[in-house]
């Protein structure tokens, strides 16, 4: 039996199917004065009920004055859901995103009418974080306030005011291999556990998450103008929070590619590829046990054997960036579409569009001319 009309303090839901189908109906005052309006929704009677409360939002004849909370539960959450469902952000990003609303967002925030909201207080508020989590916090709060301005229950976003960060405790180390370092870190790390990770990252452009990812099949040799390269597609890798990506699953689309080990690097990786055969793991670099390495165990292992050198493994992508371009003499577009980045302009997003042979021609017209310099 369908459900009976069910009272409210504004507007009524009357159940069609249950369930499933709802008819929403409400007095709005509109420019040729109040009318009856209805709306047919489909969903759960929770969602009917939230949808009702959304409508007595916009449309009420006294209509309250949402909180933030009210605001994020009605339209950011929802719109944050279905951004991951369609790929426009990352799940991993809406984690953070959630985690920063519920312990720094909510808690200041949650029973603040969007239009009591005061500039003064917001910066009070960002220098009690640090400044990564203020940041991230700083983001979430003006995307809900965006919402309370487009449907016009708020004259003004506060959030996007000009605000102060609180200071880094830390700052990354700017450190970084010249061609000469990484040649002595090469032979350093020879024969040690984290070789075919340093190997990826300092001379084959990887992140430090893509270097963990690799299959020891996907390493294939390539000839080209009398030299020996490795060729490794880039399909996966493995996220901080030690959790292993699905194919083509990476920091964006253009960072799917395949990589250009040059001599003597390839001779090694290839190596590596076949030797890691006797211990029966599918992965490049395996943990002990053959399982995919994770990006804890991973660091855990390499400052251990990376000692004395003190770079972390995070700037190595930056050196090969620049000893590829200024020793190496690898053209600027060629760097970046084997770096995963997209090129510039209308050229760079809709036609340059490079196969892996011609990128490895340009490699290694590259490599040849240094080799004979």
């Amino acid at each position: 039996m369908p459900r009976r009309k069910q009272r409210r303090s504004w507007g009524h839901i009357d159940e069609r199917i249950k369930g499933k189908k709802y008819v929403l109906r409400w007095v709005e005052n509109t420019t040729d004065g109040r009318k009856r309006m209805c709306e047919t929704f489909y969903g759960t009677y929770k969602q009917a009920d939230a949808r009702m409360s959304e409508l007595e939002v916009l449309h009420g004849k006294d209509r309250p004055t949402p909180t933030i909370e009210t605001a994020c539960d009605l339209w950011y959450l929802p719109w944050l859901a279905t951004r991951v469902e369609t790929g426009k952000v990352k799940p991993d990003t809406a984690e953070k995103y959630k985690k920063v609303l519920n312990a720094y967002v909510l808690p200041r925030w949650r029973n603040a009418p969007v239009t009591a909201i005061k500039p003064i207080d917001i910066q009070s508020w960002l220098m009690t974080l640090n400044h990564y989590d203020a940041k991230l916090s700083l983001i979430v709060a003006r995307t809900i306030m965006d919402f309370a301005v487009k449907y016009e229950v708020s004259p003004a976003n506060k959030f996007r005011l000009g605000y102060e960060l609180p200071d880094k405790k830390t700052k990354k180390s700017d450190g970084m291999y010249t061609l000469a370092q990484a040649n002595e870190m090469f032979e350093f790390m020879r024969g040690k556990t984290c070789e075919p990770a340093l190997i990826l990252q300092l001379f084959g452009s990887c992140r430090v998450g893509e270097s963990l990812a690799v299959k020891r099949l996907e390493v294939q040799p390539a000839e080209c103008m009398g030299m020996t390269f490795a060729l490794v597609p880039i399909v996966r890798q493995m996220s901080h929070r030690d959790k292993l990506r699905t194919d083509e699953d990476l920091k964006n689309s253009q960072s799917v590619r395949t990589i250009i080990i040059p001599e003597p690097y390839s001779t090694r990786l290839l190596e590596l590829s076949s030797g890691t055969a006797a211990r029966e793991s599918e992965w490049l670099f395996p943990y002990y046990d053959g399982s995919v390495i994770t990006y804890s165990r991973f660091m855990r292992i390499w400052n251990h054997e990376s000692k004395p050198y003190t770079i972390p493994p995070s700037n190595m992508r930056r050196s090969w960036r620049t000893f590829a371009q200024y020793e190496w003499s690898i053209d600027y577009d060629t760097c970046e579409l084997l770096m995963g980045h997209k090129l510039k302009g209308v050229t760079g997003e809709h036609y340059l569009k490079p196969s892996t042979s011609q990128l490895l021609e340009k490699v290694a017209s590259a490599m040849k001319a240094f080799s004979q310099s």
